[in-house]
């Protein structure tokens, strides 16, 4: 029996070996083991396609075969070693090589097979919207954009990676995991939103009088189903510094900047691309755009950000999905600090619903609905004293007296309309008065030092201080910090860069700084750090540390920056 038990092992194995070596798979089993074979996206998709067929079959054997391919091509011998696959014997000859355990079941593998069908699905469709280019950065885009709200979010970073993948010639680990992770479930969701009626199906050009309808019906009709707060909200202005915030972002720090970018349009008239660029540009606005002129060029970022239909009517949808219109805009709607980021999304959302006539799956209806509730129960939470009261009512500043917020804090019980009363006799009050004027005030000088320009004036006069210090503590010693022929040199560098750098201020911001005097509001915001001081200025009292941070200071006010020469 025992022999015989042997024997049947023996013929067993020998069928399977065989039965392996019968799948060609592409000749996948004479890749070179000693490395990782190449793949790209596209033959990783005709593989897949391939496999479909077997993974549907109802055979047994079909059902094996495609268990044995699928991990023969996910495994270690296969695309970038992460998933296993069963043993196989080398098709010249040599021992069976078993590579892990199989760590997904037929069903996970088929379903995964699925996801990634349904992906080049999606993918096809989306790359199509601008160009006929198919490079994928639409896709990825647009499902970044509807993963604002819904269950999954994609981060910028990871919207990339995605891209990325899609386009790849050699699909690796990472990549792979980028296309299971985002992009199987960003198809899904944009699949599903198929189902939900926006009011109008098929797609109609840009600017045309049934886009521009279509853009006022959106709207309205998602005031409706929020039961008026998109319109509520609107007329409060409760989003209204969001897209300025965001545009601060990426105005003058972003590589290259949105204002370099802009610069080159205007600049760069005699680069053919430049003007080929700016062109394609202006032609996806309705408005006249001057490239030269900031105060044009601010409005056309923020702009698509607005819930104005008369505003959003000057946008083709493409211009918020493209990879090459993107970069003209803040590349990312989730703004640090601000919970409710979610307004971002509504003006490409309600844009791309007006020409294509689908939806991808946002429902801001329910995020307004969402919100206005978390308004009401935070406003009335922990409510125990008159303090309290006054807390929410500063909390809400200029908002506490809006109409709107009353109306989205109307009180339903007996408690909620003592408190209530209570909130109304405060707002009332010139202690009110006095407390939003002084945080309006307050929150104004925050957003002109927030200006990378302010930033740059207030660093330059921080250094001219400390150098000052550190020249006046050794003025009239035998062994001084500086002569007075370089410390002069220095002050008038600095008068030179300051005066250069100021002309570089935002007309805006300068008009407000101007109210108090530009010398006077920087030097007001001069914020030498209390260690500097603490090493001691006086007569007497210098230091090899204290030489070292004038030293430091003093060639960043000659050029050198301040880090550079720390490493």
């Amino acid at each position: 029996m025992r022999y015989m038990k042997l024997i049947y092992l023996m013929l067993l194995s020998t069928l399977f070996s065989s039965y392996i070596n019968s799948f060609d798979f592409n000749n996948r089993n004479s890749w070179d083991t000693r490395g990782s074979p190449k793949i790209s996206y596209k033959e990783y998709i005709q593989e897949i396609k391939n496999l479909k067929p077997l993974s549907d079959s109802k055979k047994g054997k079909e059902k094996r075969s495609f268990r044995v391919k699928w991990y023969t091509l996910h495994g270690t011998d296969g695309l970038s070693n992460f998933l296993g696959a069963v043993c196989k014997t080398p098709k010249y000859g040599g021992d069976s090589e078993c590579y892990f355990e199989e760590r997904y079941s037929s069903a996970e593998a088929k379903a995964i097979l699925n996801g990634i069908l349904l992906l080049d699905e999606m993918k096809k469709k989306y790359d199509d919207i601008n160009w006929g280019v198919g490079n994928g950065y639409e896709f990825a885009t647009i499902a970044y954009h509807a993963s604002s709200g819904r269950d999954y979010e994609m981060t910028r970073s990871e919207r990339n990676d995605l891209a990325n993948a899609l386009v790849s010639d050699n699909l690796t680990k990472d990549e792979w995991n980028a296309l299971i992770e985002y992009g199987i479930p960003a198809a899904k969701a944009l699949k599903n939103s198929k189902t939900i009626d926006i009011g109008f199906k098929g797609q109609v050009e840009a600017f045309s009088q049934e886009y521009n309808d279509r853009i006022e019906k959106r709207l309205a009709d998602i005031d409706i189903e929020s039961g008026g707060l998109l319109s509520l909200f609107s007329d409060m202005n409760y989003f209204a510094d969001y897209p300025e915030i965001a545009v601060a972002k990426y105005k003058n720090s972003a590589q290259p900047s949105l204002k370099t970018r802009f610069e080159k349009y205007c600049e760069d008239i005699f680069d053919d691309a430049a003007i080929r660029r700016g062109g394609r540009l202006q032609s996806s606005y309705a408005r006249k755009l001057d490239f030269c002129d900031w105060d044009t060029v601010n409005p056309f970022i923020t702009g698509i950000y607005s819930i104005d239909a008369d505003e959003l009517k000057n946008y083709d949808a493409n211009i918020y999905f493209d990879a090459f219109y993107i970069q003209h805009f803040p590349t990312s709607f989730r703004v640090e600090k601000f919970e409710h980021e979610f307004y971002f999304g509504i003006g490409p959302e309600v844009l791309f619903n007006a020409k294509y006539g689908e939806s991808s799956g946002l429902d801001f209806a329910k995020k307004l609905i969402n919100l206005s509730t978390e308004i009401r129960n935070d406003f009335y939470k922990d409510v125990r004293s008159r303090e309290d009261i006054k807390d929410k009512a500063l909390l809400w500043g200029k908002f506490a007296s809006d109409l709107g917020f009353k109306k989205l804090i109307s009180p339903q019980s007996d408690t909620e309309k003592r408190i209530f009363e209570s909130f109304e006799n405060f707002i009332a009050t010139d202690e009110f008065r006095q407390s939003i004027l002084a945080a309006e005030a307050e929150e104004n000088i925050n957003k002109l030092l927030a200006d990378q320009v302010v930033k740059r004036l207030i660093d330059l006069k921080t250094s001219m201080e400390v150098v000052d210090l550190c020249y006046e503590s050794r003025s009239g010693y035998v062994t001084v910090y500086i002569s007075l022929i370089e410390y002069r040199k220095l002050k008038s560098k600095f008068n030179e860069n300051f005066n250069k750098t100021a002309l570089e201020l935002d007309q805006e911001i300068k008009r407000q700084i101007d109210v108090y005097g530009l010398d006077l509001f920087i030097e007001n915001n001069v914020d030498v750090d209390s260690s500097f001081l603490a090493m001691g200025f006086s007569a007497g009292s210098w230091t090899p540390e204290l030489n070292e941070v004038c030293t430091m200071y003093k060639l960043k006010l000659e050029g050198f920056d301040f880090f550079d020469y720390l490493e």
